[in-house]
């Protein structure tokens, strides 16, 4: 939120005198939330009073995200879908972006490599572009 100017509000006025409340939480989105750092972001940005919005996959391993399922509103998608990352950047319009998605499993990446480049730099590019 930008600072607001003091100097607005009449001294004249005593309901003018004090600058209205913001009342509009701080809107984050986690991609990769069910990973260890993102379920952590997640919960640390609950904690600030930020409204949490996580990226998840068909296939998410739930593990790390015991205590957050009803604290987060949850976006089933996938970040190399390049129109599902535009629709949800426009729709909720974040005050801050968490991307955490990467393919990272050493296994995976060296049996495909393609799948590796396509989640870790089209996905990222994908999130830029929006």
């Amino acid at each position: 939120l930008a600072p607001v100017n003091a100097s607005l509000w009449s001294s004249s006025d005593a309901k003018a005198a004090e600058p209205p409340v913001a009342t509009a939480k701080p809107v984050a989105l986690v991609t990769g939330i069910s990973g260890m750092i993102g379920s952590f972001v997640a919960r640390e940005l609950l904690a600030r009073g930020y409204e949490v919005h996580g990226v998840v996959r068909y296939r998410t391993h739930w593990g790390n995200l015991r205590g957050l399922m009803h604290a987060v509103s949850w976006h089933k998608g996938d970040i190399t879908d390049e129109g599902f990352v535009l629709n949800l950047l426009s729709e909720l319009r974040p005050d801050c972006v968490f991307h955490f998605a990467a393919q990272s499993l050493n296994g995976v990446s060296g049996d495909a490599p393609k799948l590796t480049m396509d989640v870790n730099v089209g996905g990222t590019l994908n999130l830029l572009e929006a």
